[in-house]
């Protein structure tokens, strides 16, 4: 029951953002079903619960962020080859964290919300 509880209320809170624009790329960037089942899970695989909390928490506090902070970028091809996708990194210090927020782009298409997570460096 808590875990239906908890992903109740990650996919009321992400469905609640449709979009936000990023001055850092000028462009909108997209929260599709994709970024919402990334927060739960890696390549197929159902994340632990502590993992899918953390992440959550991340989202949260930090996604509103890309509209006004300036963060630094990078961006990458697919790892599998397939340069029709590319991988869009913000990452940012907030306070004691450091914080990579992931965005996607398939095809051309729009850009939308991929991942998010605390780093080291």
């Amino acid at each position: 029951m808590i875990k239906n509880k908890m992903h109740h209320k990650i996919k009321e809170f992400y469905s609640s953002i449709k979009s936000l624009y990023c001055k850092e790329i000028n462009s909108y960037v997209y929260f599709n079903n994709s970024g919402l089942a990334h927060l739960h899970r890696k390549g197929g695989a159902l994340r632990s619960k502590q993992d899918q909390k953390r992440r959550f928490e991340l989202f949260r506090k930090y996604i509103k962020s890309i509209s006004h902070d300036r963060y630094n970028i990078t961006t990458r091809n697919s790892p599998k080859g397939n340069s029709a996708c590319v991988f869009i990194a913000l990452e940012k210090k907030f306070d004691t964290r450091r914080i990579k927020i992931i965005l996607r782009q398939i095809n051309k298409g729009k850009i939308h919300f991929f991942s998010i997570m605390e780093y080291d460096k």
